[in-house]
């Protein structure tokens, strides 16, 4: 069988860490296949946007994103696909290629689409799911951090009104909304749980040797002498830190402690405390 690795979560939840293990895995194998390879779009976004790489895997990682409505208004040839190949150039960013094509020529796709839509027709070809979970909490700090570093202000108008993470993280109406969108996310996935490899955050950074193996095992590709040993090196936080500057800030667990105020605990409690606990974070609401 060939494998066709789709690997998705809500942004900030250890995706690109989960990313690097799987696209490793499937490398060492000679299985690694990228439509952006193929089709010589690595090279072109080396030559013309390497700026605005995020991280190195930009160039041939084929990452798809549902196509928002704005962008169907602004860009007709869109307006009969539900989603569309992601591209680093801020003023056009996207490529009109049908999904089924990537699906097609890909071993790996990276996403942030919900559950849901990892089921649609476009992606009947994909053979195995892998969902990044991570505390919403450390995910809401996080996102904002990441939303408001040199990087994203750059690449992103409308990421330079943040402000600060400071300023982003006291924006209460700002910070419910993150909240939100994480547990909505997250209670898409749970009731589907059973389709998907789950790969939490937490369990890497307390025993990533142990993560790697159970997850390279769920997709039948069982580790090599020192394999394992040789990804738990690459993808630590210094040598991440060194890879993809522009992504990684901590890579730790537990953080939100150092930015909760108790209005953040309260308005995280109401927005996404429901989640937070059936996604086996807390046991109750009383944290």
């Amino acid at each position: 069988m060939t494998l066709k690795i789709l690997t998705c979560g809500h942004p900030k939840s250890g995706l690109y860490l989960t990313v690097r293990i799987v696209a490793k895995l499937l490398e060492n194998r000679g299985l690694l296949a990228s439509y952006k390879r193929n089709h010589g779009l690595d090279r072109e976004i080396d030559r013309d946007w390497s700026g605005h790489k995020v991280f190195p895997e930009i160039s041939w990682l084929d990452h798809i994103r549902r196509i928002d409505p704005s962008f169907a208004r602004m860009w007709p040839e869109l307006a009969r696909q539900r989603f569309h190949l992601a591209w680093p150039d801020p003023r056009h960013p996207f490529r009109t290629v049908p999904i089924e094509e990537v699906v097609a020529e890909s071993s790996l796709l990276w996403s942030s689409l919900g559950p849901l839509q990892t089921a649609s027709a476009e992606f009947a070809g994909v053979t195995h799911r892998v969902y990044s979970l991570r505390d919403g909490r450390d995910v809401v700090v996080s996102l904002l951090h990441y939303l408001t570093s040199d990087i994203m202000r750059q690449l992103g108008p409308a990421n330079r009104a943040l402000g600060t993470a400071a300023d982003a993280l006291a924006d209460l109406r700002r910070f419910e909304e993150a909240a939100r969108a994480w547990a909505a996310h997250v209670q898409e996935f749970l009731p589907r749980r059973h389709q998907f490899v789950a790969v939490r955050f937490e369990e890497l950074v307390a025993d990533k040797p142990a993560a790697v193996a159970r997850l390279a095992h769920e997709l039948g590709l069982d580790p090599r002498p020192g394999e394992i040993e040789d990804i738990v090196a690459r993808t630590t936080p210094a040598a991440t830190s060194a890879h993809a500057p522009h992504h990684l800030r901590r890579g730790i667990a537990g953080d939100w402690r150092n930015h909760f105020s108790p209005a953040h605990r309260e308005i995280f409690h109401c927005a996404a405390g429901d989640a937070l606990v059936a996604a086996g974070y807390e046991r109750d609401g009383d944290w």
